[in-house]
């Protein structure tokens, strides 16, 4: 009958992870490259635990004195992945982190997942080697991601950006533009 055809037709909303051609969730995060998908899981765990009052954040700012004198050797790393309490710069630096770390990573390292992870590991310690020269650097993790962004715009520098819908920006500018809107 034409009145259950039309009910049949007018169901609930399309869910967001949907519109992406995945089923749910859970397949968009695992449809992330390994790297990517890594980082970004272990910045959400360090957020969360600060969040909670688990972990004190200074447990994971880059302190080189602890770290020559007493060898705590995991704020070489963990000073990487917190981005700071919930809230609207997390939530971009996360967006930034998926968004341009999943391209690079799955086109321009495609296959290669070692070189992206070694690329990031020389990133790494070269701004390290900078926090430790200008020193009173507590995290990294926004120079990381201002890496990735920068490596991105130089692989995909014809592609056209819209900021904002405001205005449109070639992607070798965009993070100048950041830079700016910062």
């Amino acid at each position: 009958t034409q009145t259950d055809t039309q009910t049949s037709t007018q169901q609930a909303p399309i869910p967001f992870a949907l519109c992406f051609g995945m089923s749910s969730p859970e397949d968009w995060y695992r449809s992330l490259p390994k790297v990517t998908r890594g980082y970004l899981t272990t910045a959400l765990a360090a957020t969360v635990c600060v969040q909670l009052d688990l972990v004190s954040p200074y447990l994971l700012h880059l302190d080189f004195d602890r770290i020559l004198q007493q060898l705590e050797l995991w704020r070489l790393a963990t000073n990487f992945v917190f981005f700071g309490k919930f809230g609207f710069p997390f939530v971009f630096s996360l967006f930034f982190l998926v968004r341009y770390g999943r391209e690079l990573e799955a086109k321009r390292f495609e296959g290669r997942t070692g070189d992206f992870l070694w690329g990031m590991m020389i990133m790494g310690l070269i701004q390290i080697a900078v926090a430790y020269v200008l020193g009173g650097i507590p995290f990294l993790s926004q120079s990381m991601l201002s890496a990735l962004v920068y490596l991105w715009s130089r692989e995909y520098q014809e592609q056209v950006l819209s900021i904002f819908g405001l205005f449109n920006v070639q992607a070798f500018y965009f993070p100048w533009v950041l830079v700016a809107i910062r």
